[in-house]
């Protein structure tokens, strides 16, 4: 993000492109300011795992769908792959799997 762009949206925003809630699970997909990118997250019981980006907005629909298959079959304990920003996470594939936790509730 260059200058304009944090002057045009100063810190991150999202705007929802669609959210489910299944099997204790959150599937949310928005649009991140700060990245420019569309982004399904899975939220569980104790955080909020960023899990997919797309570069477009019908990808991310379809990406939407993806998840909520996989939401409504995961069964407490399985594993996510967090998807990362380069330099922020590790690029090691092993480090970024994340336990996933039902029972979801608003924070």
């Amino acid at each position: 993000m260059d200058i304009l762009d944090y002057l045009k949206f100063g810190t991150a925003r999202f705007v929802k492109l669609d959210r489910a809630e299944i099997n204790g699970l959150v599937v949310s997909t928005v649009f991140a300011t700060d990245t420019r990118q569309y982004e399904t997250a899975i939220l569980d019981k104790n955080t909020t795992i960023p899990v997919e980006r797309y570069p477009s907005e019908s990808e991310a629909k379809s990406g939407h769908d993806k998840w909520i298959k996989w939401a409504s079959e995961c069964k407490d304990g399985d594993k996510v792959m967090l998807v990362g920003i380069k330099d922020v996470y590790s690029e090691n594939e092993k480090d970024r799997l994340v336990e996933v936790r039902l029972g979801y509730s608003e924070r």
